[in-house]
């Protein structure tokens, strides 16, 4: 599951390092859920890829820090709904939730 947060799900067991290339980490997401309410949405860090640049910023270069790093968590299967239940509800506004 790719998901953009600072805390670790539950049931993770291994905690892998890495990084993407030609992504950059932007606020650009309003959300209202967990950060700010429906009438003033709060902003949330999301994933840009290089070729959706345009969509966010059509009059800057995307910038040359194309690289985002992070941590990758395996899970036990034994619990594989249950935290997908968790970071469905955590991402509950959000635009793509990926299962791997």
């Amino acid at each position: 599951m790719l998901s953009l947060d600072w805390k670790p799900p539950p049931h993770v067991y291994k905690a892998t390092p890495g990084y993407l290339k030609h992504y950059v980490r932007r606020f650009a997401q309003s959300s209202s859920d967990h950060r700010g309410t429906p009438e003033h949405p709060g902003r949330v860090v999301t994933l840009i890829h290089a070729e959706e640049w345009a969509n966010f910023d059509s009059q800057d270069a995307f910038p040359h820090e194309d690289i985002v790093w992070g941590v990758a968590y395996t899970i036990d299967k034994e619990f594989k709904e249950e935290v997908r239940e968790y970071l469905g509800v955590l991402h509950l506004n959000s635009p793509t939730l990926v299962v791997c």
